[in-house]
């Protein structure tokens, strides 16, 4: 008789502060948990979500759930382009195994598989492995030093012609594309700009020998005015093919400049219309679909963004410990009634306590009505 009482409760709680009309609106299947765009339910949002995307474009199916139209306009279509390119990035910073909670299994992955490792190159130089702007005979020893059959589930970004073994084969293709990543790019930051022309002319004079030479910008072993007149003219442009917003990286910024250049014409010459990634003189949907090959990998154990993977990662992972949305009881994708009736069904203390069971979100050893208001505080879908 209590739950019947406490579902009459809720029901005139919820109606009083409009929450019938949300749930309402939320009914049928929810979408992918724990974040919108992870169309492969992997725990991450990367280029495999986009490929899916592709697939579906169109309208979507009447009746049926259509988890690749981000925005709800009933099309995947090319603005859903753009919303999962903003998204990229792990739906759950720590979820290593994608099962939308952080807990021990997550340090054992990172323990496993990234501890130590320096995030996977981006696109625009992808065999520098070091990050110092040149392919050279560092990143040949780093691929070295990681020969060996690739761990399933683990990056491998040394793994050059991807069979899964890293080997000499890989060793020689990096050794046979040494070189400056972007030439003339001397501070590293993947945009030409007046630095680097300033630090260019403080490098004057002949180039080491048997060393790559930065600033060279003619190849003729010798730095000089002329490799400065070259240079400046290249300033204002990015490394970086498809960065359309010369900030010196591919991501959802440049997606939206993108969209808006659509059917415009490129002026000529054509190095001046860095939207126009196949060169066909207009911009069109089959430049997007270059771009979006291009945008920058995501490292999904570097939780604390600093580019390594390390301690700091796993302290912040184990200090998050938990689901990712814990309002959401039932496990279904977002929070809602079928949450509020999971937690009446485990109604009243509990013992022992600690630990704390799932429905119980404020931790008092006592699932009630204060676990129910947290709920109804977080009706929605469950994302981050």
């Amino acid at each position: 008789m209590h739950l019947i009482r406490a579902l009459r409760s809720i029901a005139a709680l919820a109606a009083t502060l409009g929450f019938a009309a949300v749930a309402s609106a939320q009914s049928g299947p929810p979408g992918p948990c724990c974040c919108p765009g992870d169309l492969d339910g992997n725990g991450v949002v990367n280029t495999a979500d986009t490929n899916v995307l592709t697939t579906v474009f169109g309208p979507c199916p009447l009746g049926l759930p259509c988890p690749a139209d981000l925005d709800g306009n009933g099309m995947v279509d090319l603005a859903d382009f753009t919303i999962i390119t903003n998204l990229q990035g792990a739906c759950c910073a720590g979820d290593l195994d994608g099962d939308r909670a952080i807990g021990a299994n997550d340090i054992i992955i990172m323990s496993a598989c990234h501890f130590g490792q320096l995030c996977p190159p981006d696109q625009c130089c992808s065999f520098d492995y070091d990050g110092d702007g040149l392919i050279d005979a560092p990143d040949v020893t780093i691929v070295n030093a990681n020969v060996g059959p690739c761990q399933t589930g683990c990056p491998c970004p040394w793994d050059v012609n991807a069979d899964g073994t890293v080997d000499a084969t890989d060793a020689l293709i990096v050794t046979l594309a040494a070189g400056e990543c972007c030439p003339g790019d001397l501070d590293g930051d993947r945009v030409i700009s007046n630095n680097d022309v300033t630090l260019l002319m403080s490098l004057g004079g002949p180039c080491p020998p048997g060393m790559i030479c930065r600033g060279d910008m003619n190849g003729d072993s010798n730095r000089n005015v002329t490799d400065v007149i070259i240079l400046t003219s290249l300033v204002g442009t990015s490394c970086c093919p498809g960065d359309v917003t010369i900030d010196g990286a591919v991501n959802g910024a440049d997606v939206n400049a993108i969209l808006a250049l659509i059917g415009t014409a490129c002026p000529v010459p054509p190095g001046a219309c860095p939207a126009d990634l196949d060169a066909d003189g207009v911009i069109t949907a089959a430049d997007l679909a270059i771009m979006l090959g291009n945008t920058d990998t995501c490292c999904r154990a570097d939780v604390t963004g600093d580019g390594l993977t390390d301690l700091s990662d796993i302290t912040m992972i184990q200090s998050n410990f938990g689901p990712c949305c814990p309002e959401d009881v039932d496990g279904s994708g977002d929070v809602g009634f079928g949450d509020i009736l999971a937690i009446i069904g485990a109604w009243g203390p509990y013992a022992p306590c600690p630990p704390y069971v799932a429905a119980d979100l404020n931790q008092n050893c006592s699932v009630d009505f204060a676990d129910i208001l947290v709920v109804i505080a977080a009706f929605g879908p469950c994302c981050p």
